[in-house]
């Protein structure tokens, strides 16, 4: 059950934050960059989120 939250919130988190940089760079707030550096960085940051809530759920 822990391995298909996580799944789920890695999906969630990723969609988020990829959502919010199209929205910043369509709107101008920050400068566009190389796409592929974006999805490292999100996904990055989605797996880490996705690491968290697994050991939340299981240990705490």
């Amino acid at each position: 059950m822990a391995i298909v939250l996580s799944v789920i919130v890695f999906i969630i988190t990723f969609v988020l934050l990829l959502g919010s940089y199209i929205v910043l760079v369509a709107n101008n707030k920050i400068k566009k960059r190389r796409m592929d550096k974006v999805l490292k960085l999100v996904a990055t940051y989605s797996l880490v989120t996705a690491l968290v809530y697994c050991y939340q759920y299981l240990y705490l």
